[in-house]
């Protein structure tokens, strides 16, 4: 309370105070924050080598957090020296126990092959279980940036979507049907509004880390998306050379 500032005057002080008398009865969690404490500098000169002894007290007690700060002490070298087989080990049983830093560091030294043999399925195991606990920096790393080149396709998509669907169809809101004549233009609505629903759910796949193949793998979702845009691509292409050949004056097969 008094290190977040909740009922009572924020006070560092008075935190670290409390925070070590119960770390000094042993409790696993005050621990680990006077290893935090001291590792960052906060409320107190920062000390590396106080900040590993907390941390190995809490460590040895299956503290999550604690394991996966000493991993990150070995990898960085901070108050240790440089050791990344050591790192790895840390960080491995506190991912075994589901805490999502852990199990984002763990899939980043696979990745890299820090400290373990270099594996990219592995990486993608522990990086996606990470996302999946709603881990910031495994998200973004899931995640496709939105790039002009992109968001042009989008834009292609759903300026298509609108033509199509809106050329057979009056305005007039009284007489919808007005302008539809054969089971082509029904076509060209259906096509147009399939090319909007298409770029929608490539909307929502962007915007919710669900198209990236490296950490997914083949998904349902990519299946649907690729699905409707191949079909949205070919019934285009029908109805288009419908309306070349109608423009040419060439009479259409009759319904």
């Amino acid at each position: 309370m008094y290190f977040y500032g909740r009922g009572e005057a924020q006070s560092n002080m008075e935190a670290l105070r409390w925070y070590r008398a119960a770390a000094n009865q042993g409790f696993a969690k005050a621990q680990f924050d006077m290893g935090y404490l001291y590792d960052t500098g906060t409320g107190i000169q920062q000390d590396f080598n106080e900040a590993k002894r907390w941390y190995d007290l809490a460590s040895n007690k299956g503290s999550e957090e604690a394991q996966c700060a000493l991993g990150n002490m070995y990898y960085h070298g901070h108050g240790v020296p440089q050791d990344y087989t050591k790192a790895a080990l840390l960080f491995r049983r506190s991912a075994d126990q589901g805490f999502a830093r852990a199990e984002y560091d763990l899939g980043s030294m696979y990745y890299y092959g820090h400290g373990v043999n270099q594996d990219r399925a592995v990486s993608r195991y522990w990086i996606r279980k990470a996302a999946e606990q709603g881990y910031e920096r495994a998200r973004a790393l899931l995640g496709i940036k939105l790039t002009p080149w992109l968001m042009f396709i989008l834009g292609v998509q759903i300026v298509a979507g609108f033509v199509l669907a809106s050329r057979p169809l009056s305005f007039n809101l009284w007489e919808p049907s007005e302008m539809i004549h054969d089971s082509h233009d029904l076509l060209s609505v259906a096509t147009g509004f399939l090319f909007l629903i298409a770029a929608g759910l490539s909307w929502y796949g962007y915007t919710h880390n669900l198209i990236w193949c490296w950490i997914y793998g083949f998904t349902g979702f990519q299946l649907l998306k690729w699905s409707l845009n191949a079909i949205s691509l070919i019934l285009a292409y029908i109805v288009l050379v419908h309306i070349k050949k109608t423009a040419a004056g060439e009479r259409p097969v009759a319904d």
